[in-house]
């Protein structure tokens, strides 16, 4: 079987990938816990440190991906979340639609402290 996979992790796939970027923004919470959080899919890792809120992340992101290629349910889960692709990229939503659609998102921008960063992505095609 062919492999797909995100930076962190892989899967197993009979098809090609759609690849894109997540955006994960850092901070740290009221009680002091590290959280890598990405608006675009609700999905969040914590830790003691910020290197284990992102390992954290991505077994979280690791765990949803496997879980809905499984179910099939992918990409009516991203549909969901506002994603969209091309034959050959996947590209998540916008700020605007954030906004509109994720509660989270605008108190998160309105932190004092935060630091955003990218995370590789890569969809089995075929959804």
């Amino acid at each position: 079987m062919d492999k797909y996979k995100h930076k962190d992790g892989t899967f197993e796939d009979s098809g090609n990938v759609l690849k894109g970027n997540l955006s994960v923004f850092s901070f740290i919470d009221d009680e002091g816990t590290h959280i890598a959080y990405s608006p675009a899919l609700d999905l969040a890792g914590y830790g003691n440190t910020e290197e284990e809120a992102k390992e954290s992340f991505s077994v979280v992101l690791e765990e949803y991906i496997h879980y809905t290629v499984k179910n099939n349910t992918i990409w009516s889960d991203l549909k969901k979340y506002g994603w969209k692709h091309s034959t050959a990229a996947i590209k998540e939503p916008s700020q605007k639609y954030l906004f509109k659609h994720n509660n989270n998102y605008s108190d998160l921008l309105n932190r004092q402290s935060y630091v955003k960063y990218g995370h590789d992505l890569e969809i089995p095609c075929g959804i």
